[in-house]
């Protein structure tokens, strides 16, 4: 097929899909408000994310009650390490997988599928007696994390409306922390069996919630299916005189990805039947091509570095170590550490209800730098309080290190905790969405898993004071660099944000055109 008819029959689609408006009438005629059937869209992911979260919070129920005299499992430090953080490398893995299985299959099929083997792990986790079904049961929820990670924030940011997405991405961490609160919470009724079967119900929710929801249209206008993608933008948008422009201009945008694709195939088999080679593109000459896009590249390196920022903040081996690190911050006080841990889970459900309001109202970038500089300070002042307890100068302060975990929960999980998840489903373009999107996630698993198995080693050797300092001082110095680099995404279509990278690329040709 020639450019020109493949432009032909881009635009014919979309005459196509201009004219059945009037047919499709009656989803606009709907009793539903689009916001409403947004909330039906994500109910699914929200199911699937919660279960995330009691995933990642599950260790700190699991370790305590297998290091019980009594345990029909028994573990020392070493494997506890490796229970707590052998769902990790598997996520890691889950990520790189996604971007193929979201490209290959869409976003809501790549859910679909994942929602079964994370309810069969769930199972697995549940009927062990032994270390190695322990294992696989982790190792197998674990790698279905790493797959719904990125698909889940892409999904959501390609079905919500502009003024409404940074509430749909920013409601992730508030699933991830009701799921950490839940487990916690159950745990004290139940034993760690009994909790795996609670945790197994959430992924079979969520499939059959999304089994009655539309696809991504982002999805089905690059697989060129531009009626399938109208009905769907349709369905979760509305067809007011805002949505119509925005679907439109992503036609137009797929239009233009399209001729460009072509004008490139085109190229390459002219230069492929010039030296009659017929060359193979090899996968790390399209890798190398892909890394030299600056509006793939750009976000690729924020992303990671935000990722970073956050993993190294310690937000997760609070999470995974709370009793332990609690009971040693704690110790010669009468506070409950499992009472701290239920406290302290409260608060970062609160503060990521509260997230998701003030991420609606507020810019990205003002938000990355209150909470990293206010995170970076309360690691500080626990390094300090720390030093001073071991010299037994601040024993009878049993209040001060509760509130500065409590602080230091509340800024971090309203700012870098779900900013990077809001913006890996912003900052990178259409074509580069899904395995942009898998590099990112599977680098902040990768950060996760040497956060979460060094931590009970290095807090052993170090102790606290030492730890707390040195991911304060991580902390701010990536900070710092979002200060300096971050875009602002706020109330910005994703056709704005992936058109800023394409009209600053021009203006640079244009650019370096005048220069002599």
């Amino acid at each position: 097929m020639t450019i020109e008819q493949g432009n032909g029959e881009m635009t014919e689609k979309a005459n196509v899909c201009e004219n059945k408006l009037v047919e499709e009438s009656d989803i606009v005629k709907s009793r539903y408000s689009p916001l409403c059937r947004q909330f039906v869209a994500a109910i699914g992911c929200t199911a699937t994310t919660i279960s995330v979260g009691m995933t990642i919070g599950y260790s700190a129920i699991l370790l305590p009650e297998l290091q019980h005299p009594s345990s029909r499992i028994h573990v020392d430090l070493e494997i506890a390490s490796w229970i707590a953080s052998i769902a990790l490398l598997p996520m890691a893995f889950g990520c790189l997988v996604a971007g193929y299985l979201m490209d290959r299959f869409g976003r809501k099929m790549t859910i679909l599928a994942l929602n079964v083997p994370f309810t069969v792990g769930w199972c697995i986790i549940s009927m062990s007696d032994c270390m190695f079904w322990l294992l696989f049961g982790r190792i197998l929820t674990g790698f279905c994390c790493g797959v719904l990670s990125p698909t889940t924030p892409m999904y959501l940011s390609e079905i919500s409306a502009p003024k409404y997405r940074g509430f749909f991405l920013a409601s992730i961490t508030l699933d991830v922390a009701l799921g950490v609160l839940l487990t916690h919470f159950l745990a004290i009724y139940c034993t760690w069996n009994v909790n795996a079967i609670v945790c197994g119900f959430l992924p079979f929710i969520g499939y059959i919630a999304t089994t009655f929801v539309p696809e991504s249209p982002s999805w089905l206008l690059k697989k060129n299916c531009i009626h399938e993608a109208h009905h769907a933008f349709v369905w979760l948008r509305g067809c007011d005189e805002s949505a119509s422009i925005e679907f439109q201009s992503m036609v137009d945008a797929q239009i233009k990805n399209s001729a460009a694709t072509s004008a490139q195939h085109s190229d390459d088999d002219t230069e492929n039947n010039g030296s009659g080679a017929g060359r193979q593109h090899h996968p790390i000459d399209h890798l190398r091509q892909l890394i030299a896009h600056k509006s793939f590249n750009t976000p690729l390196i924020i992303l990671s570095i935000y990722f970073a920022t956050l993993q190294f903040s310690g937000v997760n081996a609070v999470i995974f170590y709370t009793v332990t690190i609690l009971k040693d911050s704690l110790s010669g006080t009468d506070i409950d550490e499992y009472v701290a841990t239920l406290v302290i889970d409260a608060v970062r459900l609160v503060a990521a209800l509260i997230a998701c309001i003030v991420v609606k109202c507020a810019g990205r970038r003002p938000l990355t730098i209150f909470s990293g500089g206010s995170t970076a300070i309360c690691l500080f002042g626990l390094s300090y309080y720390l030093s001073l307890s071991a010299e037994n100068s601040l024993r009878n302060y049993a209040s001060i290190p509760l509130a500065l975990f409590v602080i230091y929960t509340l800024v971090l999980s309203v700012g870098i905790n779900p900013l990077p998840w809001c913006l890996t489903g912003e900052l990178f373009p259409l074509r580069y969405r899904a395995i942009g999107s898998a590099f990112v996630t599977a680098f902040n698993f990768l950060c996760f898993f040497t956060v979460v198995k060094t931590s009970p080693i290095y807090f052993s050797i170090y102790g606290g004071s030492k730890m707390f300092c040195f991911y304060g001082i991580l902390t701010a110095i990536g900070t710092i660099f979002l200060t300096l680099v971050l875009p602002e995404t706020k109330n910005k279509s994703l056709q704005e944000i992936e058109d800023n990278y394409t009209v600053k690329r021009k203006h640079k040709m244009s650019r370096n055109k005048v220069q002599p």
